[in-house]
């Protein structure tokens, strides 16, 4: 009996799906033979069509341009950072030269100098804000034999920092203004030098008397001729004895990629 019944259901499916398949051919028949219909079908299509594709297209097109705003966003980004390190390398060359050219620096002393020391360069594997606080990370270490101490300068003569530690492949290298630091540096056209303390993210702070000759621009350097910094601001208080000097670096030290570490020889 169940037998039976489910043979009627199959026989009913099969004849459900035999008169949907004649109901749309003998329509597609009608379509095709009455001249109004077919006319009014094709205008159909030739009014939905472009529509439909239109939008396929206009979707496509948004998600290309989706795409390439991103990747030219990006390549913008990348290529900003670069012109950025780049503007920073060339305000620390053309200081460098500049110092060369006010302190007459013959070539003689210029050869002299390159005798008495080694340049080692080295990448920069972290630096603010990815290391600790005012500390790089470069790529040089024992195996080039960098020493604690050794000084270490951007674009040519812009010093930067000390090494502090030193690893197989790499060392720390503790910037001057790393807070607290205490260095000697001359001012402005001053041959006295004076003391000058870190401020961290490469400003300084310095005290000098009140008569002091001292303006916003000057450069600031070791007694060595390597340039530190840049005079940003020359605060007079008529209450203290002296005058707050206040520095920074000619360059953006979180744009640094490669630095020198300078060896005695």
């Amino acid at each position: 009996m169940k037998q039976t019944y489910l043979q009627n259901n199959d026989r009913r499916s099969i004849r459900k799906k035999i008169a949907i398949g004649a109901g749309i051919l003998f329509v597609g028949i009608l379509v095709i033979l009455i001249s109004p219909l077919r006319n009014s079908f094709t205008q159909l299509l030739h009014i939905a069509g472009p529509q439909m594709w239109e939008t396929g297209e206009n979707v496509g097109n948004a998600g290309s341009s989706f795409i390439g705003a991103f990747a030219s966003k990006r390549t913008m980004v990348e290529e900003n950072v670069l012109l950025r390190e780049e503007n920073s390398r060339l305000r620390a060359e053309v200081l460098d030269r500049n110092l060369l050219k006010e302190k007459n620096v013959t070539l003689e002393k210029i050869l002299g100098r390159e005798h008495r020391e080694q340049r080692i360069v080295a990448n920069v594997l972290a630096g603010p804000p990815r290391s600790s606080y005012d500390t790089l990370i470069i790529d040089v270490g024992d195996d080039h034999l960098i020493a604690s101490g050794d000084r270490v300068v951007y674009a040519g003569s812009g010093v930067v920092g000390e090494v502090s530690e030193v690893y197989s492949h790499s060392s720390k290298v503790k910037l001057l203004s790393f807070p607290g630091q205490k260095i000697s540096v001359l001012l402005g056209t001053s041959t006295m030098p004076i003391i000058a303390e870190g401020r961290g993210m490469g400003n300084f702070e310095a005290h000098v008397p009140r008569e002091s000759l001292v303006h916003e621009g000057d450069e600031v350097i070791t007694p060595d001729d390597l340039i530190i910094g840049i005079i940003g601001a020359v605060v007079r208080d008529d209450t203290l004895p002296y005058v707050r000097v206040l520095f920074l670096t000619p360059f953006n030290i979180t744009e640094m990629k490669t630095v020198e570490v300078l060896k005695g020889i």
